[in-house]
């Protein structure tokens, strides 16, 4: 399966997909919560060839604790 951003929310309980998709069981998926604006959560347009980069920059769940 070709890498795929898919917009997404949490509803308190689960993740769930903003727009339908199927996804095959045990798909592979890298879950990024993405920083609140004023007016809430706000969409963002990554190029595919900038991932690496950004992912690189995260702080790992164990660094953040």
């Amino acid at each position: 399966m070709p890498l795929l951003t898919l917009p997404a929310h949490f509803d308190g309980e689960r993740i769930c997909l903003d727009e339908p998709f199927i996804l095959k069981p045990d798909a592979r998926l890298m879950v990024v919560v993405l920083p609140e604006s004023k007016e809430g959560t706000t969409p963002v347009r990554v190029r595919l060839g900038e991932l690496p980069k950004i992912f690189k920059s995260l702080p790992r769940l164990s660094d953040a604790e």
